[in-house]
């Protein structure tokens, strides 16, 4: 028989669930193995032949060094012979490792849901093991995005430590539109609405947030909505409203644009204020600090201005560029912090006007603020790597409300190195590869080879990690983009063909060079230059290759299905199916499209969105159909497949 003692230091609940995370998973490798649970005030070098996991001064030397052990992970297992000590710089890597601990035993999650775990069975006679690491990125987090319900959200919440991940980012004071999404099933008609109230989001959104506390994880708030307060709208979604709703005594707050104080396409998210008013300054300031005093559990609140660009006020008063005026709120906001005694890090934005740096503000107090760059227009047919850090690259200059969004990486690196003059401090990209719009291709091959040689290249143009704006749902047919970016945050000199080939073969079993290979083909094919697209027989003549190789894949995967699979692998391959079907029904629509028959390519994408519909209930943990449509839009150009609301496909300019 065999024993293993679980030693748990201290009472925090992130380290009781690193243990029970510990138990559950050992049991189920070995359903013979015994297990003991104790609990210590402190770590007791005198105890032997139990295995130490939690955090204690004694242990912290043998830890990698780290900046600062509340924001930077480190881990350390150290087990001989069932013995020794599963640690980290914080709760947070003590979770982390524990999970890691796991994997190295044959445990893997292959996918953020219920089904995407495989957990071996043998007999456990000893576990060795000694791991040493400090992952090569401090931020390493995922953003709200898309349609989603509580159960998606709270399945990725589990995922993320397992990922060696560290953070979750909600966005708005309330993030209601993504919820109002799902619940209401604007995507689906389908399913029935459900409903859900500001009330009801309130409390799912307080479970979730337990949730992440629970494992320590670092807690991203709000964003977008601080510009929307003082007008006296609701500061949680993308929504029209009437311009004449604006309340007599706040017209003055709105940013004037071609001489007149207006929303802007009558969306509050959308509209920038007077930024030379003291009372717009003051009130937005003061409501970020109550809502900080109210949330002390929020680890970064983001202070952004208005979604969009080409909307800045232009009054008499308004003299500054629309950056210096927002250096000048993010001092005036320290400073009031500071007053009521509050250390919330404050994350500021670079996206869209301010991409483009201050001219004479300077940041009073830097160690406050953390610096955020969105390229949002960028490509994703070209990556960081390619850059040359001792490049002098060169961007368009500032011109007030007639601008375009960057969309070179030089360029809008340029723009970053500008900031980073005037920011010498913390900082993350806020990247957009898993807001799927962004592609034509729907295997996501190419884009998980982007997303990780992005991550892997972040330290050369001086950023140190990533939170991804992205669909939470975004395992479709694949968790492969979510995986390689995960991988890569954690060890920036891992190889992409290794670790895509690792994450397949746990996916996929035997056949996972073939769905690699295929996977790879499919995305080559589809990936194409947005702006710049081949002639029309050019770009059937790859459709109809995609068409080809998707109907080699058959014979594969019914051999798949058939076969004596663990669950989630067998899960795997009827994702495959599922996405077979939108595959070949969207490569049909983009025929027509490239063929110049707008009919016919509409019909033909009202049958992918017909197809989706009716599948979601068997996809929707891995497909946000919110995503379907997107695509259909984006590559299709046929405006007329959604019935919904402009909210919900809103990108900005």
């Amino acid at each position: 028989m065999v024993r293993i003692t679980l030693a748990q230091i201290g009472e925090h609940e992130t380290v009781a669930l690193a243990v029970a995370e510990l138990h559950k998973y050992l049991k189920t490798i070995d359903s013979e193995l015994m297990i003991d649970e104790r609990i210590y005030d402190a770590y007791d070098p005198d105890v032997k032949k139990v295995i130490w996991v939690g955090i204690d001064k004694a242990l912290s030397a043998r830890v990698p060094a780290v900046r600062d052990a509340k924001y930077d992970d480190a881990i350390l297992i150290d087990i001989q012979k069932n013995a020794g000590v599963i640690t980290g710089s914080n709760e947070r890597s003590v979770l982390i490792a524990a999970y890691r601990l796991l994997k190295e035993m044959g445990v893997k999650w292959i996918r953020p849901t219920f089904d995407g775990e495989i957990v071996p069975h043998y007999a456990i006679t000893g576990i060795n093991l000694s791991i040493c690491e400090k992952p090569s990125r401090r931020h390493r987090a995922i953003c709200i995005e898309g349609s989603d319900g509580y159960e998606h959200i709270r399945e990725l919440i589990e995922w993320i430590p397992r990922a060696g991940l560290n953070g979750y980012y909600f966005q708005f004071p309330l993030p209601f539109t993504f919820f109002d999404k799902w619940y209401t099933h604007l995507c689906n008609e389908l399913f029935p609405n459900e409903g859900v109230s500001r009330d009801d989001v309130a409390h799912l959104v307080r479970s979730l947030r337990r949730e992440i506390k629970r494992r320590s994880l670092l807690l991203h708030d709000v964003g977008h909505g601080w510009t929307v307060q003082p007008m006296g709208f609701d500061p949680d979604n993308w929504g029209t409203v009437s311009d004449e709703d604006v309340p007599a005594d706040k017209r003055e707050f709105l940013a004037m644009v071609d001489g007149k104080r207006k929303l802007h396409k009558n969306m509050p998210m959308a509209t920038n204020l007077c930024y030379s008013n003291p009372v717009v300054r003051r009130t937005m300031n003061e409501n970020i600090a109550n809502y900080c005093e109210e949330h002390p559990d929020i680890d970064f609140l983001h202070f952004w201005l208005a979604d969009g660009m080409n909307n800045m006020c232009t009054c008499e008063k308004c003299v500054d560029s629309p950056s210096d005026y927002f250096v000048a709120m993010l001092n005036e906001l320290d400073e009031e912090l500071t007053r009521r005694g509050l250390d919330t890090k404050v994350v500021f934005l670079l996206y869209c006007d301010l991409l483009w740096a201050p001219v004479k503000e300077k940041f009073k107090n830097p160690d406050r603020f953390v610096l955020m760059f969105a390229p949002i227009a960028r490509g994703f047919l070209e990556s960081y790597d390619e850059l040359d850090p001792n490049a002098e690259y060169t961007h368009e200059p500032f011109r007030l409300n007639d601008g375009k969004n960057p969309v070179s990486l030089a360029e809008n690196v340029a723009l970053l190195r500008d900031w980073q003059k005037v920011f010498d401090g913390d900082s993350f990209v806020y990247d957009y590869h898993l807001c799927l719009w962004k592609t034509r291709d729907t295997c996501h091959f190419d884009m998980a080879k982007t997303l990780f040689r992005d991550m892997a290249a972040l330290e050369s143009i001086g950023i140190d990690g990533m939170v991804s704006c992205q669909h939470n749902r975004a395992s479709f047919p694949s968790n492969l983009c979510m995986q390689m970016m995960a991988d890569a945050l954690w060890d920036k000199t891992a190889d992409f063909e290794e670790c895509s080939s690792a994450y397949l073969r746990d996916a996929y079993g035997a056949d996972s060079e073939a769905v690699k290979e295929y996977f790879r083909a499919v995305s080559r094919l589809l990936e194409l230059p947005p702006d710049n697209l081949p002639a029309a027989d050019v770009q059937i003549a790859g459709y109809r290759e995609v068409l080809r190789r998707t109907y080699e894949m058959d014979a594969i995967v019914s051999r798949n299905l058939a076969a004596d699979h663990p669950a989630a692998v067998k899960k795997s391959w009827e994702l495959m199916v599922y996405h077979r079907e939108i595959l070949v029904r969207y490569i049909a629509a983009l025929i027509a499209k490239a063929e110049g028959d707008e009919d016919k390519c509409e019909r033909l994408s009202l049958d992918v969105v017909e197809y989706a519909r009716l599948t979601n209930a068997h996809t929707h943990r891995y497909l946000d159909i919110w995503n379907v449509y997107s695509l259909l839009m984006r590559n299709c150009k046929v405006g007329n497949v959604l019935k919904s609301s402009e909210q919900m496909l809103y990108v900005p300019d």
